[in-house]
């Protein structure tokens, strides 16, 4: 069984024993060129390109022993996915499946909080609901800050 940390060393052995660039290897792969790279760098991919890179390399994901190292996910979703990975009750069609209903619901209900941009030296494109919008956060931030101050 070979640690995760070994992925980027033998995907780069992989993909020289077939002769093959980091571009070609990621076309037939299905990954883009950067995750490719970064992989063979070191960094951990996502659970998604994860699976299809070992698929790639004829290598079952249960190769891999989980990481020492704690991984840094860019996600919520992706966390989850971790998780799963690490699960040893579950299929890897069962964490697919479930990483991928994760996926789904956290983009359909995971909102930014009040995001509003305003590029003040556009004067000619700030409209008055901008400026009401403006006007409305700082009041927001004001009130939070002088409720921190006061504790």
């Amino acid at each position: 069984m070979a640690r995760i940390e070994e992925l980027g060393r033998l995907l780069r052995a992989e993909r020289r024993k077939r002769g093959l660039s980091i571009r070609a290897a990621a076309d037939e792969v299905g990954v883009s060129f950067n995750v490719l790279a970064r992989v063979e760098r070191g960094h951990l991919p996502d659970i998604d390109n994860y699976q299809r890179i070992v698929r790639w390399m004829g290598i079952a994901p249960s190769e891999f022993e989980p990481s020492e190292t704690p991984i840094r996910p860019e996600s919520t979703p992706e966390v989850i996915a971790h998780h799963l990975w690490l699960d040893p009750y579950l299929s890897e069609s069962a964490r697919q499946q479930i990483a991928s209903v994760v996926r789904d619901m956290y983009s359909a209900l995971a909102r930014p909080q009040g995001v509003a941009l305003v590029h003040l030296k556009a004067a000619r494109t700030f409209k008055p609901a901008a400026a009401n919008l403006l006007s409305d956060m700082l009041d927001e931030m004001r009130a939070a800050l002088s409720k921190q101050v006061a504790k």
